[in-house]
């Protein structure tokens, strides 16, 4: 079993990786609402769970 150190060390990369790759498509996301007609912008409602996700993540635990 990993430490708590070790974990980190090993997965830190790939997931900070993971999050700017999130953090640009959030961002295309936003460009695109921005250039959009006013009833094209909805996502079909999975923005909001990603959002709600992201919530739930940043959650501290303890």
């Amino acid at each position: 079993m990993q430490e708590p150190y070790e974990v980190l060390d090993s997965y830190f990369l790939e997931a900070r990786c993971q999050l700017l790759e999130i953090a640009a498509m959030l961002d295309r996301y936003d460009r695109a609402v921005s250039r959009a007609s006013v009833g094209n912008t909805t996502g079909n409602g999975r923005i909001n769970w990603l959002y709600e996700s992201f919530a739930m993540l940043s959650e501290t635990r303890g």
